[in-house]
């Protein structure tokens, strides 16, 4: 399809909109409107059984306006980058681009006062996507280009051709497009703040200027309007009002809004009609209502679009808009954000690639790749669905692919994206999937029914779903949703999670041989939530660690918002809007720590050098080497004296607990979980010199210690933990042993506070439960 600026998605509608031709009826007259709908307050065009909303025919017009002013103003910023020089592309075969460059100053660069020309011949221009064939002009009025800031203004003039081929027919239609209009546009960035640039395009009709298009003798104008956006720290916003006169539409009529902003519940949006027998309108405002549960959806309006995002992102605000700056700060800012929006995730290591599944926009259907070290994104597949979650096999041979709304789940051939296979679940929606670590043909699923809080987990085997599901082994006992999978590490069994209702949660364990499912366990009540990943014999969910064989609970850290484990870095990575840490995986002791701007993380995702945090509409790019280190809390003795004159030693040290062995003449000590490498560990310290002969790591903090009876073995219980610690004082190398203790009706509601040594039994502890 060749077309320009995108003005195509504006025409299309009009035309569908108006049946069979331009204007209504085979006469060229323009039938009596309906009675309108006093329901609601949009401006309709009618003809007949069809209608037509003003509404996304002006969210269409202003997006067209943006993105004509946009395109150009990308290629004059390269242009003018080059010191003038004459060297221009077009990506594909047969299509060429000039510029005419009138130096009026005669200073040998480009410079406010100058004149530019772009002359394309069927040149695809990569940020419309689509063919240009015509001339672009500005007359430069201001022109500041360096590392910090742009800033371009000017009139613009252009004439594009136009052609459409995609209306439902084989014929193409001819038209062209024509436009004169002041635009200014200007980023900055802050050289303290780099991932914050602050940017704004504008575009204004003065008097005599125009914006329209002539298709086939239908010519459409707009006519005094006025298109902005704008980005400011995060929050993005855009705002336009222009009048139409639409000879295709048999009438004049004008719509306006006020500002779109990400961080606003209600925006107001009327189009008002000139001429009554072309279009209808109450006459009154009417409110744009933004679901205030925070899931973005328009309530009680006829948009053509549901989500407040998309007017923003896949309308009103492209991201692709953002001029390119000179190299150095260009890859700041490649480096801080990358204007996507996103499903999920995956990084894939043998490749060193970043696999994307596309939300929406102009890559919807898409999987993408991203090169974390060049940040360059390139479409691996076209898809003819939404894709959702993501899944590599065990093996990194295959991808495991579900969708927007379906059931169905495809498998592809990493080497070259061929289609392996495609299974479709029992039930509506795929909600999760866990691969398996046997099997590289494997892969478990959480599926929702069709009716709310009903859902099943199901196994794909070797292309085909097992007969036998969850809801098969449940039998009577009573369910919730299903919510998150993780297998064991030998694979033979699949934990699985659900609500219990309130803040409770349940795990239980599938068992099966590889070609059936054979039993299903008693739930363990655990507090286990979230999403889950099994490292070794441990299970990490979003703020605990579990052993894999009892789901027994070892340690915590601090929840934030989302988050990810790195076996590669041993580390825990965790997220919020305005926070990032990062933890040991042994120990869950915090080590290091950035403060972030302000967002709504939905996905944290570890590549070898960086961290990507998926939001709603972009993806944050942090560099780990940037996340602050925590310092490690150190025990070191130093001379003090009283007032009295008697010189004394102390030990230095944060300490949560410690305990002497009057045997060995040692000092145990507790250290928690905020000190650094060091953090959640016991030291053994020489009593003498108050100097630390061993650090040993914990699961935990440790809150008690105990030294039993024949002094060898020395006891520790920890924060939020059911699990006991125990080292063997006489080895070589003392390393905790964890012992997880049996959960019971109770003990899985608290962990264990008390811990106290038998005086009588050589080795032998008490241990008491709130």
């Amino acid at each position: 399809m060749k077309q320009s600026l995108l003005f195509v998605c504006v025409t299309s509608l009009v035309l569908s909109a108006c049946g069979g031709g331009g204007g209504g009826g085979e006469s060229g007259s323009n039938p009596l409107p309906a009675e309108p709908d006093t329901s609601k307050g949009t401006l309709l065009f009618s003809e007949e059984d069809d209608s037509f909303s003003a509404l996304p025919y002006s969210l269409a017009v202003a997006e067209t306006l943006l993105q004509s002013a946009q395109f150009g103003l990308n290629r004059i910023a390269k242009f003018a980058q080059s010191s003038g020089g004459l060297e221009v592309d077009c990506p594909n075969t047969g299509g060429q681009l000039s510029i005419g460059f009138d130096d009026k100053d005669l200073d040998l660069q480009v410079s406010a006062g100058d004149t530019v020309q772009l002359q394309f011949r069927d040149c695809y221009e990569p940020f419309l996507d689509a063919e240009v064939d015509g001339l672009w002009q500005i007359d430069l009025e201001a022109l500041n280009i360096s590392s910090e800031v742009v800033r371009l203004s000017g009139r613009v003039f252009y004439e594009e051709g136009l052609q459409i081929v995609d209306l439902g027919g084989d014929d193409a239609l001819e038209g062209v497009l024509f436009a004169s209009f002041s635009v200014s546009y200007q980023r900055s960035i802050n050289p303290d703040d780099v991932l914050n640039p602050r940017e704004s395009l504008e575009v204004l009709a003065e008097d005599g200027d125009v914006f329209g298009i002539d298709l086939q003798g239908n010519r459409e104008t707009l006519n005094n309007f006025f298109v902005s956006k704008a980005m400011d720290r995060g929050e993005i916003g855009a705002s336009f009002s222009f009048f139409v006169d639409s000879p295709t539409l048999g009438g004049s009529f004008s719509c306006a809004t006020e500002n779109f902003r990400s961080q606003v519940n209600e925006v107001f949006l009327q189009c008002e009609g000139v001429d009554g027998n072309a279009v209808r309108t109450l006459g009154v405002r009417q409110f744009i209502q933004i679901d205030r549960t925070g899931s973005g959806q328009f309530v009680d309006t006829e948009l053509g679009i549901l989500s407040f995002f998309d007017i923003l992102d896949g309308y009103l605000f492209d991201f692709r808009a953002a001029i390119s700056l000179p190299r150095d700060s260009g890859e700041l800012l490649a480096n801080g954000r990358i204007f996507l929006s996103a499903n999920d995730m995956l990084y894939n290591p043998t490749t060193q690639r970043v696999l994307i599944s596309d939300a929406g926009g102009a890559s919807a259907g898409r999987l993408l790749a991203l090169n974390p070290d060049t940040h360059e994104i390139t479409t691996l597949l076209e898809l003819e669905q939404v894709p959702n979650l993501l899944r590599l096999s065990r093996d990194r041979q295959r991808l495991y692919v579900s969708f927007v709304d379906s059931a169905v789940v495809q498998q592809y051939d990493l080497s070259d994206f061929s289609l392996l296979s495609r299974a479709e679940f029992r039930g509506a929606n795929v909600e999760d999937l866990a691969e398996s670590p046997r099997n590289p043909q494997e892969i478990a699923a959480v599926v929702s029914g069709s009716v709310a809080g009903q859902g099943d987990v199901q196994l794909l085997v070797n292309g085909q779903v097992l007969a036998e599901t969850y809801l098969s082994l449940l039998s009577s006992r009573p369910s919730n949703q299903p919510g998150n999978l993780a297998y064991s590490a030998d694979g033979l069994s699949i934990i699985v999670t659900r609500s219990t209702g309130g803040t409770g949660q349940t795990a239980e364990r599938l068992q099966h041989n590889g070609d059936t499912l054979v039993s299903l366990s008693e739930p363990y009540s655990t507090g286990l939530g979230g999403a889950m990943q099994t490292i070794g014999e441990r299970v990490y969910t979003g703020a605990a660690v579990f052993d894999e064989r009892s789901m027994t609970p070892l340690g915590h850290w601090e929840s934030l918002r989302k988050t990810t484990v790195s076996e590669t870095d041993q580390r825990i990575y965790t997220a919020s809007g305005r926070e990032l840490y990062s933890y040991r995986l042994d120990t869950q002791s915090r080590v290091s720590e950035l403060a972030l701007e302000a967002g709504d993380p939905l996905q944290l995702l570890s590549t070898p050098d960086e961290l990507l945090i998926r939001e709603q509409s972009l993806i944050r790019v942090i560099q780990k080497t940037d996340i602050t280190i925590t310092a490690d809390s150190e025990c070191s003795p130093e001379s003090l004296e009283n007032a009295s004159g008697l010189r004394f030693q102390q030990l230095r040290c944060d300490v949560d607990t410690a305990l002497y062995d009057a045997g060995r003449h040692k000092i145990y000590l507790s250290v928690g979980g905020d000190k650094g490498e060091k953090g959640n560990s016991l030291w053994l310290v020489n009593a003498d010199t108050l100097m630390p002969e061993a650090v040993i790591p914990a699961a935990a903090q440790p809150t008690r210690l105990a030294l039993s009876a024949n002094g060898r073995f020395l006891y520790a219980i920890f924060h939020r933990s059911h699990a006991l610690g125990r080292i063997d004082l006489e080895a070589q190398n003392p390393q905790m042993q964890f012992i997880p203790l049996p959960l019971g009706r109770f003990q899985s509601t608290w962990p264990v506070y008390k811990l106290a040594a038998s005086s009588v039994e050589p080795d032998a502890v008490v241990l008491a439960w709130r």
